[in-house]
């Protein structure tokens, strides 16, 4: 599913920081939850995060990918 978001910026600072806010229920039923804790790599065109599920013994793990 393609979907449109806008990058924010953050007040109070000396200068302004993109901020990309990712909100939904897609993210529970994705296993991320209010209070976890992810990693997130980042290269050049690509963003993941890696959220490790204790219970369950898995990483989980949701790629985007940036086009130029």
């Amino acid at each position: 599913m393609l979907e449109t978001r806008k990058v924010y910026y953050t007040w109070g600072t000396k200068e302004e920081v993109p901020v990309i806010k990712l909100t939904g229920k897609w993210l529970k039923k994705l296993g991320f939850n209010i209070g976890d804790t992810m990693q997130l790599i980042k290269d050049k065109n690509i963003i993941i995060l890696i959220k490790e599920d204790k219970q369950k013994k898995q990483l989980i793990i949701y790629k985007i990918i940036l086009s130029d």
